[in-house]
């Protein structure tokens, strides 16, 4: 203190504790990756039924085992298969482990729609699959 008020005479001690008091820090959040993929936002959505609802035995069972088939397929990657019966006739298409819920949606969605054909639907599917586009 003495070298300071030879410099600056005047400042004080009280000067000298604000200039020295820690700011209050602020806690870094983490970022987090926005979760887009089908699978696991599956799981998201099953794990938090699985916390609030409740649940019978054979509710719980039955969505305990669809989060083990799931999280399997997601572990070893494997494609996400989607039936699409039309006229009685149904075909399987597959998407990427790694495709959005909203590409699949949208799939769903052209799929249901009135007067389209397997081969329509064929093409579109190629177009997503082959596509950097995101639908």
């Amino acid at each position: 203190m003495p070298e300071i008020r030879l410099k600056y005479p005047e400042y004080t001690e009280v000067m000298l504790l604000k200039d020295i008091k820690p700011g209050k820090s602020k806690v870094k959040r983490h970022k987090k990756k926005p979760v887009t993929d089908l699978r696991r936002s599956q799981l998201q959505k099953m794990a938090l039924k699985l916390q609030l609802d409740n649940l019978d035995d054979t509710q719980y069972h039955k969505l305990c085992n669809r989060i083990v088939m799931l999280q399997n397929a997601h572990d070893y990657r494997k494609p996400i298969p989607l039936a699409v019966t039309i006229n009685r006739q149904t075909l399987v298409y597959s998407f990427s482990w790694q495709t959005r819920e909203s590409v699949v949606k949208y799939f769903v969605s052209l799929a249901n729609s009135k007067g389209i054909t397997h081969e329509h639907l064929d093409e579109k599917h190629r177009e997503m699959v082959n596509s950097n586009y995101s639908y």
